[in-house]
């Protein structure tokens, strides 16, 4: 068997939520742990997994990443997150998708830098759902070149 890329998430909203669950069940990775904005009063862990959920605010990254190291980090956040840990993925040369759609310039050109040390895919709109209906569209299009093909997107409310 094929060693499990380990996992760490940023952002635990809908999104992250959603994540936690894919990943805590794909056998091909393991979800080491959960950092979130809010503060976590007592300890907390992901329904069904196990896996730690720490504040932010609570303990610093080169601590999370110290303590339990991952291959991968996985961000549903914000981009204020990117600062608070972008020189510990450039340091441990971590792989970074993140999928914050928030990004300034300036974010994104201190992206870009990290991808220079690392691997760094931003894509501010990765969900699951839009990708394959984008794919759809695609195929749709070669199968019936005449047909309008037209995908809206709701954000969260």
């Amino acid at each position: 068997m094929e060693k499990k890329i380990r996992v760490g998430l940023v952002g635990y909203g809908k999104a992250g939520h959603a994540v936690a669950n894919v990943l805590g069940t794909d056998p091909r990775f393991e979800l080491c742990w959960i950092a979130r904005r809010s503060a976590v009063q007592e300890p907390q862990t992901h329904p069904g997994t196990g896996t730690p959920i720490f504040g932010m605010e609570q303990r610093s990254f080169a601590d999370i990443f110290e303590k339990t190291p991952v291959d991968a980090l996985v961000d549903f956040s914000s981009a204020a997150s990117l600062h608070a840990y972008g020189e510990e993925v450039r340091k441990r040369g971590i792989m970074l998708l993140s999928a914050i759609s928030a990004y300034s310039e300036d974010d994104l050109a201190y992206a870009r830098s990290l991808g220079k040390e690392t691997r760094v895919l931003c894509s501010p709109n990765i969900t699951l759902g839009i990708n394959f209906l984008i794919v759809a569209a695609k195929l749709l299009r070669k199968i019936a070149p005449f047909a309008d093909v037209e995908i809206l997107e709701q954000r969260a409310k």
